[in-house]
């Protein structure tokens, strides 16, 4: 990581909502999508690096998913 961005991103996330960054969407669509088609199935393992306050959890749960890990260095 180059100086000062652990500065800014802590900044970021601590002066805007999820809903108000470039890189928000409401549903992980496209990664919900490509997960699937791995036909992996729901008993799967999953970990979503860099989780944030993403919304693919969300979208993993109400499909069935239960292993799910989440990491993020933040």
């Amino acid at each position: 990581m180059m100086p000062g961005q652990s500065e800014r991103w802590t900044e970021t996330h601590r002066h805007r909502k999820p809903t108000e960054v470039s890189w928000f969407e409401p549903r992980a669509t496209t990664s919900l999508d490509l997960i699937a088609a791995t036909n992996a199935g729901v008993a799967a393992r999953v970990l979503d690096v860099g989780a944030g306050s993403s919304t693919l959890v969300d979208g993993l749960l109400d499909r069935g998913h239960r292993d799910i890990t989440l990491l993020d260095i933040a």
